[in-house]
Protein backbone atom coordinates (compact mmCIF):
# COMPACT_ATOMS: atom_id res chain seq x y z
CA UNK A 1 0.00 0.00 0.00
CA UNK A 2 1.05 3.60 -0.53
CA UNK A 3 0.67 6.25 2.13
CA UNK A 4 -0.54 9.79 1.76
CA UNK A 5 2.23 12.24 1.04
CA UNK A 6 3.50 14.48 3.81
CA UNK A 7 2.66 12.30 6.83
CA UNK A 8 3.52 13.41 10.35
CA UNK A 9 6.51 11.30 11.32
CA UNK A 10 5.70 10.35 14.91
CA UNK A 11 2.50 9.36 16.58
CA UNK A 12 0.17 9.84 13.63
CA UNK A 13 -1.86 7.21 11.85
CA UNK A 14 -1.44 7.56 8.13
CA UNK A 15 -4.46 7.30 5.88
CA UNK A 16 -4.65 4.43 3.47
CA UNK A 17 -4.71 5.38 -0.20
CA UNK A 18 -5.28 2.12 -2.01
CA UNK A 19 -4.27 -1.49 -2.18
CA UNK A 20 -1.81 -2.06 -4.98
CA UNK A 21 -0.44 -5.20 -6.59
CA UNK A 22 2.64 -6.71 -4.99
CA UNK A 23 4.90 -5.35 -7.71
CA UNK A 24 4.67 -2.00 -5.93
CA UNK A 25 3.61 1.58 -6.36
CA UNK A 26 3.62 3.23 -9.70
CA UNK A 27 6.67 5.39 -10.18
CA UNK A 28 6.10 8.79 -8.66
CA UNK A 29 6.17 11.77 -10.96
CA UNK A 30 8.96 14.27 -10.66
CA UNK A 31 8.52 16.26 -7.48
CA UNK A 32 7.17 19.75 -7.69
CA UNK A 33 9.07 22.50 -5.91
CA UNK A 34 9.01 21.77 -2.18
CA UNK A 35 7.76 18.19 -2.53
CA UNK A 36 9.71 15.17 -1.34
CA UNK A 37 10.47 13.08 -4.45
CA UNK A 38 9.35 9.44 -4.56
CA UNK A 39 7.90 9.63 -1.05
CA UNK A 40 4.94 7.35 -1.80
CA UNK A 41 7.27 4.70 -3.21
CA UNK A 42 9.57 4.96 -0.21
CA UNK A 43 6.59 4.49 2.11
CA UNK A 44 5.22 1.56 0.13
CA UNK A 45 8.61 -0.16 0.07
CA UNK A 46 9.02 0.47 3.80
CA UNK A 47 5.87 -1.54 4.58
CA UNK A 48 6.16 -4.20 1.90
CA UNK A 49 9.81 -5.07 2.41
CA UNK A 50 9.68 -4.29 6.13
CA UNK A 51 7.09 -7.03 6.53
CA UNK A 52 9.05 -9.35 4.28
CA UNK A 53 12.30 -9.04 6.21
CA UNK A 54 10.53 -8.82 9.57
CA UNK A 55 8.82 -12.15 8.86
CA UNK A 56 12.23 -13.51 7.88
CA UNK A 57 13.57 -12.60 11.33
CA UNK A 58 10.78 -14.55 13.02
CA UNK A 59 10.74 -17.61 10.77
CA UNK A 60 12.48 -20.55 12.51
CA UNK A 61 12.88 -22.26 9.14
CA UNK A 62 15.69 -19.78 8.53
CA UNK A 63 18.88 -20.61 10.39
CA UNK A 64 19.71 -18.57 13.46
CA UNK A 65 22.89 -17.37 11.74
CA UNK A 66 20.95 -16.19 8.69
CA UNK A 67 18.41 -14.40 10.87
CA UNK A 68 21.19 -12.77 12.89
CA UNK A 69 22.73 -11.47 9.64
CA UNK A 70 19.32 -9.95 8.85
CA UNK A 71 19.67 -7.68 11.91
CA UNK A 72 22.74 -5.93 10.44
CA UNK A 73 22.54 -2.12 10.54
CA UNK A 74 20.17 -2.42 13.52
CA UNK A 75 16.90 -4.05 12.47
CA UNK A 76 15.43 -3.42 15.93
CA UNK A 77 15.84 0.32 15.52
CA UNK A 78 14.41 0.22 12.01
CA UNK A 79 11.23 -1.64 12.95
CA UNK A 80 10.61 0.69 15.90
CA UNK A 81 10.97 3.63 13.52
CA UNK A 82 8.47 2.10 11.10
CA UNK A 83 6.04 1.68 13.99
CA UNK A 84 6.48 5.36 14.87
CA UNK A 85 6.04 6.45 11.26
CA UNK A 86 2.93 4.42 10.54
CA UNK A 87 1.35 4.74 13.99
CA UNK A 88 0.96 0.94 14.11
CA UNK A 89 2.70 -1.01 16.85
CA UNK A 90 2.19 -4.37 15.15
CA UNK A 91 3.73 -6.22 13.50
CA UNK A 92 6.64 -3.82 13.96
CA UNK A 93 7.14 -4.25 17.70
CA UNK A 94 7.15 -8.02 17.26
CA UNK A 95 9.78 -7.71 14.55
CA UNK A 96 11.83 -5.41 16.79
CA UNK A 97 11.70 -7.91 19.64
CA UNK A 98 12.76 -10.72 17.29
CA UNK A 99 15.73 -8.61 16.22
CA UNK A 100 16.59 -7.88 19.85
CA UNK A 101 16.58 -11.58 20.74
CA UNK A 102 18.94 -12.35 17.86
CA UNK A 103 21.29 -9.42 18.47
CA UNK A 104 21.30 -8.97 22.25
CA UNK A 105 20.64 -12.49 23.51
CA UNK A 106 22.26 -14.35 20.64
CA UNK A 107 25.32 -12.17 20.06
CA UNK A 108 26.00 -9.48 22.68
CA UNK A 109 25.41 -11.48 25.87
CA UNK A 110 27.37 -14.62 24.88
CA UNK A 111 30.31 -12.42 23.86
CA UNK A 112 30.27 -10.28 26.97
CA UNK A 113 29.20 -7.32 24.80
CA UNK A 114 32.58 -7.32 23.07
CA UNK A 115 30.93 -6.87 19.71
CA UNK A 116 32.95 -6.18 16.61
CA UNK A 117 33.38 -2.44 16.12
CA UNK A 118 31.21 -2.56 12.99
CA UNK A 119 28.51 -4.61 14.77
CA UNK A 120 27.85 -2.09 17.54
CA UNK A 121 24.16 -1.18 17.41
CA UNK A 122 22.81 0.47 20.57
CA UNK A 123 19.95 2.44 18.98
CA UNK A 124 17.42 -0.38 18.92
CA UNK A 125 18.12 -1.31 22.53
CA UNK A 126 17.87 2.34 23.54
CA UNK A 127 14.54 2.59 21.72
CA UNK A 128 13.35 -0.51 23.58
CA UNK A 129 14.35 1.01 26.91
CA UNK A 130 12.52 4.25 26.04
CA UNK A 131 9.35 2.32 25.29
CA UNK A 132 9.43 -0.36 28.00
CA UNK A 133 11.85 0.93 30.65
CA UNK A 134 13.33 -2.57 30.59
CA UNK A 135 16.44 -2.33 32.81
CA UNK A 136 18.13 -5.07 30.77
CA UNK A 137 17.96 -2.91 27.64
CA UNK A 138 19.35 0.06 29.55
CA UNK A 139 22.19 -2.07 30.86
CA UNK A 140 22.89 -3.30 27.34
CA UNK A 141 23.20 0.27 26.08
CA UNK A 142 25.79 1.03 28.77
CA UNK A 143 27.74 -2.14 28.11
CA UNK A 144 27.77 -1.46 24.38
CA UNK A 145 29.49 1.82 25.23
CA UNK A 146 32.14 0.29 27.46
CA UNK A 147 32.93 -3.27 26.35
CA UNK A 148 33.46 -3.41 22.56
CA UNK A 149 36.72 -2.59 20.82
CA UNK A 150 37.11 1.11 19.95
CA UNK A 151 35.75 2.12 23.35
CA UNK A 152 38.86 3.21 25.26
CA UNK A 153 40.59 5.68 22.98
CA UNK A 154 43.05 6.69 25.71
CA UNK A 155 44.65 3.24 25.96
CA UNK A 156 47.97 2.48 24.30
CA UNK A 157 48.44 4.10 20.90
CA UNK A 158 44.75 3.99 20.03
CA UNK A 159 44.33 7.75 19.70
CA UNK A 160 46.90 7.93 16.91
CA UNK A 161 45.97 4.66 15.20
CA UNK A 162 42.26 5.38 15.13
CA UNK A 163 42.90 8.64 13.30
CA UNK A 164 43.39 6.47 10.21
CA UNK A 165 40.27 6.81 8.09
CA UNK A 166 39.95 3.02 7.79
CA UNK A 167 38.42 3.15 11.29
CA UNK A 168 35.78 5.76 10.51
CA UNK A 169 32.79 3.45 10.95
CA UNK A 170 34.03 2.08 14.26
CA UNK A 171 34.63 5.59 15.60
CA UNK A 172 31.20 6.74 14.40
CA UNK A 173 29.51 3.85 16.18
CA UNK A 174 31.52 4.53 19.36
CA UNK A 175 30.22 8.13 19.33
CA UNK A 176 26.63 6.88 19.09
CA UNK A 177 27.26 4.48 21.97
CA UNK A 178 28.56 7.32 24.13
CA UNK A 179 25.61 9.59 23.37
CA UNK A 180 22.92 6.96 23.88
CA UNK A 181 24.43 5.71 27.13
CA UNK A 182 24.34 9.28 28.47
CA UNK A 183 20.74 9.67 27.34
CA UNK A 184 19.82 6.48 29.19
CA UNK A 185 21.33 7.84 32.41
CA UNK A 186 24.83 6.36 32.44
CA UNK A 187 27.58 8.60 33.83
CA UNK A 188 29.05 10.80 31.12
CA UNK A 189 32.53 10.12 29.75
CA UNK A 190 33.03 13.58 28.31
CA UNK A 191 36.78 13.43 27.71
CA UNK A 192 36.45 10.14 25.85
CA UNK A 193 33.54 11.43 23.77
CA UNK A 194 35.49 14.58 22.90
CA UNK A 195 38.46 12.49 21.74
CA UNK A 196 36.22 10.33 19.57
CA UNK A 197 34.61 13.42 18.00
CA UNK A 198 38.02 14.93 17.29
CA UNK A 199 38.97 11.68 15.57
CA UNK A 200 35.83 11.66 13.43
CA UNK A 201 36.53 15.25 12.38
CA UNK A 202 40.02 14.15 11.40
CA UNK A 203 38.46 11.52 9.13
CA UNK A 204 36.50 14.26 7.37
CA UNK A 205 39.71 16.22 6.87
CA UNK A 206 41.47 13.17 5.43
CA UNK A 207 38.69 12.49 2.95
CA UNK A 208 38.59 16.11 1.79
CA UNK A 209 42.32 16.63 1.49
CA UNK A 210 43.56 13.16 0.60
CA UNK A 211 46.21 13.49 3.33
CA UNK A 212 45.92 9.87 4.45
CA UNK A 213 47.89 9.30 7.62
CA UNK A 214 47.83 5.54 7.22
CA UNK A 215 51.24 4.44 5.89
CA UNK A 216 49.61 1.50 4.08
CA UNK A 217 48.49 2.74 0.61
CA UNK A 218 45.96 -0.07 0.38
CA UNK A 219 43.79 2.03 2.71
CA UNK A 220 44.05 5.27 0.74
CA UNK A 221 40.52 5.43 -0.59
CA UNK A 222 37.18 7.01 0.20
CA UNK A 223 33.71 5.47 0.43
CA UNK A 224 30.80 7.91 0.41
CA UNK A 225 28.60 5.72 2.58
CA UNK A 226 31.26 5.82 5.30
CA UNK A 227 30.94 9.60 5.16
CA UNK A 228 27.21 9.08 5.69
CA UNK A 229 27.83 7.00 8.81
CA UNK A 230 30.33 9.50 10.22
CA UNK A 231 27.93 12.32 9.37
CA UNK A 232 25.14 10.58 11.28
CA UNK A 233 27.31 10.34 14.40
CA UNK A 234 28.61 13.91 14.21
CA UNK A 235 25.10 15.29 13.68
CA UNK A 236 23.86 13.40 16.75
CA UNK A 237 26.79 14.83 18.71
CA UNK A 238 26.19 18.36 17.40
CA UNK A 239 22.50 18.19 18.30
CA UNK A 240 23.45 17.16 21.84
CA UNK A 241 25.78 20.16 22.17
CA UNK A 242 23.17 22.51 20.72
CA UNK A 243 20.58 21.20 23.19
CA UNK A 244 23.02 21.98 25.99
CA UNK A 245 23.42 25.54 24.69
CA UNK A 246 27.00 24.99 23.51
CA UNK A 247 26.83 24.00 19.83
CA UNK A 248 30.13 22.78 18.44
CA UNK A 249 30.57 25.03 15.41
CA UNK A 250 33.24 22.77 13.93
CA UNK A 251 30.71 20.16 12.94
CA UNK A 252 28.43 21.98 10.45
CA UNK A 253 31.39 23.58 8.67
CA UNK A 254 33.29 20.29 8.37
CA UNK A 255 30.22 18.37 7.22
CA UNK A 256 29.33 20.99 4.60
CA UNK A 257 32.85 21.07 3.15
CA UNK A 258 33.07 17.28 3.05
CA UNK A 259 29.58 16.93 1.56
CA UNK A 260 30.63 19.27 -1.24
CA UNK A 261 33.75 17.21 -1.87
CA UNK A 262 31.88 13.93 -2.13
CA UNK A 263 29.22 15.48 -4.36
CA UNK A 264 31.80 17.00 -6.70
CA UNK A 265 33.98 13.90 -6.89
CA UNK A 266 31.85 10.78 -6.38
CA UNK A 267 28.26 11.58 -7.46
CA UNK A 268 27.27 9.91 -10.76
CA UNK A 269 23.86 11.52 -11.39
CA UNK A 270 21.76 8.84 -9.66
CA UNK A 271 24.06 7.50 -6.98
CA UNK A 272 27.41 7.89 -5.30
CA UNK A 273 30.12 5.46 -6.29
CA UNK A 274 30.89 2.62 -3.90
CA UNK A 275 34.54 3.64 -3.65
CA UNK A 276 36.37 6.55 -5.24
CA UNK A 277 38.89 4.33 -7.05
CA UNK A 278 39.14 0.68 -8.01
CA UNK A 279 40.71 -1.08 -5.04
CA UNK A 280 41.55 -4.76 -4.96
CA UNK A 281 39.76 -6.40 -2.05
CA UNK A 282 37.42 -3.43 -1.63
CA UNK A 283 35.48 -2.88 -4.85
CA UNK A 284 35.22 -0.88 -8.02
CA UNK A 285 34.38 2.73 -8.73
CA UNK A 286 30.78 2.04 -9.71
CA UNK A 287 27.43 3.51 -8.80
CA UNK A 288 26.04 2.07 -5.53
CA UNK A 289 22.42 3.27 -5.20
CA UNK A 290 21.75 0.69 -2.46
CA UNK A 291 23.76 3.00 -0.17
CA UNK A 292 22.22 6.36 -1.18
CA UNK A 293 19.89 6.56 1.80
CA UNK A 294 22.77 6.21 4.24
CA UNK A 295 24.04 9.53 2.83
CA UNK A 296 20.97 11.63 1.94
CA UNK A 297 20.16 12.63 5.56
CA UNK A 298 23.48 14.46 5.92
CA UNK A 299 22.53 16.80 3.07
CA UNK A 300 19.00 17.26 4.45
CA UNK A 301 20.44 18.21 7.85
CA UNK A 302 22.80 20.69 6.22
CA UNK A 303 19.78 22.25 4.48
CA UNK A 304 17.85 22.49 7.73
CA UNK A 305 20.87 23.98 9.46
CA UNK A 306 21.87 26.52 6.83
CA UNK A 307 18.92 27.09 4.52
CA UNK A 308 21.22 26.57 1.52
CA UNK A 309 18.98 25.18 -1.21
CA UNK A 310 21.79 23.32 -2.90
CA UNK A 311 21.85 20.94 0.05
CA UNK A 312 18.11 20.30 -0.31
CA UNK A 313 18.44 19.72 -4.04
CA UNK A 314 21.27 17.27 -3.50
CA UNK A 315 19.48 15.52 -0.65
CA UNK A 316 16.42 15.07 -2.87
CA UNK A 317 18.47 13.72 -5.77
CA UNK A 318 20.26 11.24 -3.50
CA UNK A 319 16.99 10.12 -1.92
CA UNK A 320 15.20 9.75 -5.26
CA UNK A 321 18.05 7.77 -6.82
CA UNK A 322 18.10 5.38 -3.90
CA UNK A 323 14.35 4.85 -3.77
CA UNK A 324 14.17 4.23 -7.51
CA UNK A 325 16.97 1.71 -7.80
CA UNK A 326 17.97 0.16 -4.46
CA UNK A 327 17.47 -3.61 -4.48
CA UNK A 328 15.40 -4.05 -1.32
CA UNK A 329 14.46 -7.59 -2.24
CA UNK A 330 18.10 -8.61 -2.49
CA UNK A 331 18.88 -8.77 1.23
CA UNK A 332 17.80 -7.62 4.66
CA UNK A 333 21.10 -5.78 4.87
CA UNK A 334 20.18 -3.55 1.92
CA UNK A 335 16.70 -2.93 3.33
CA UNK A 336 18.21 -1.99 6.68
CA UNK A 337 20.73 0.33 5.07
CA UNK A 338 17.91 2.18 3.32
CA UNK A 339 15.76 2.60 6.42
CA UNK A 340 18.44 3.02 9.10
CA UNK A 341 18.00 6.80 9.18
CA UNK A 342 16.22 7.95 6.04
CA UNK A 343 13.38 8.93 8.39
CA UNK A 344 15.67 11.76 9.46
CA UNK A 345 16.03 12.91 5.86
CA UNK A 346 12.25 13.41 5.77
CA UNK A 347 12.09 15.16 9.12
CA UNK A 348 14.99 17.52 8.44
CA UNK A 349 13.84 18.19 4.88
CA UNK A 350 10.44 19.33 6.15
CA UNK A 351 11.86 21.25 9.08
CA UNK A 352 14.18 23.02 6.68
CA UNK A 353 11.27 24.04 4.47
CA UNK A 354 9.29 25.22 7.49
CA UNK A 355 12.23 27.27 8.69
CA UNK A 356 13.61 28.71 5.48
CA UNK A 357 10.89 28.66 2.83
CA UNK A 358 8.65 31.41 4.12
CA UNK A 359 5.50 32.10 2.09
CA UNK A 360 5.71 35.29 0.12
CA UNK A 361 3.63 38.23 1.30
CA UNK A 362 1.03 39.35 -1.28
CA UNK A 363 1.71 42.76 -2.75
CA UNK A 364 -1.00 45.31 -1.98
CA UNK A 365 -2.49 46.90 -5.04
Amino acid sequence: MCWLRDPVRYGATLLLLAWLPLHGCAAAPAAQSGEVPYLAEWEHNMVRWGRHWGDYLRDPRNSEHARFKATYYDAQRIHFQIADYTGDTEPWYSYAQAAEALYEDGYCVPNGYRTAGWQRFPHGLFEDWQRTRDPASRESVSRLRDEPPFSNIEAGNHAQKWRHARYSREIAYAIHAQLLAMRSGAPAQRARLAALVDTALTHLDIWRTGAFENPDPRWHYRQPFMFGLTGEALIAYYESTAAAGQPDARVPAALAATADWFWDNTWTGDAFVYVDRDMEGVGRRRAAPDLNLLIAPVYAWLYRHSGDLRHRERADAIFAGGVRTACLKCSAKIFNQNYRWSFDYLQWRREGDARWQKPSTPVKR
